[in-house]
């Protein structure tokens, strides 16, 4: 159960287009959309990028904000603390139940609930 994200009714994940489109955009190999009710109502982009090394893993990066004081950019993650820790990790989930559900296909867009993926 979500401590700070109840209202969350399901996920949106799309993978990248080509592999080529993953590689130029830093390894990021699917977006996720956390859902409020309905397709529309969502806290995105999420991105789910391939970590290179030995094994393959994946990694959540939350979106950013960026602001200026004088000059001086500072960038912010939109959510931080536990409600980030709780975001991202419901992403990676969504996108690990896609490829349970199907594998890892380029070009797609799944609708990711608790109990079932249905591909959109």
């Amino acid at each position: 159960m979500s401590k700070h994200l109840s209202g969350v009714s399901h996920c949106l994940v799309r993978t990248a287009a080509t592999e080529a489109d993953m590689q130029g955009m830093d390894g990021t190999i699917a977006t996720v959309a956390l859902c409020f009710g309905d397709d529309k109502n969502v806290f995105c982009p999420i991105k789910i990028k391939r970590v290179p090394g030995p094994t393959v893993h994946f990694s959540a990066e939350l979106p950013k904000s960026v602001t200026l004081n004088k000059g001086e950019k500072t960038i912010y993650h939109v959510l931080m603390g536990p409600i980030g820790e709780e975001a991202k990790m419901m992403a990676l989930v969504a996108f690990d139940k896609v490829k349970q559900a199907s594998g890892l296909k380029f070009g797609k867009k799944f609708r990711v609930f608790d109990k079932k993926v249905e591909e959109v």
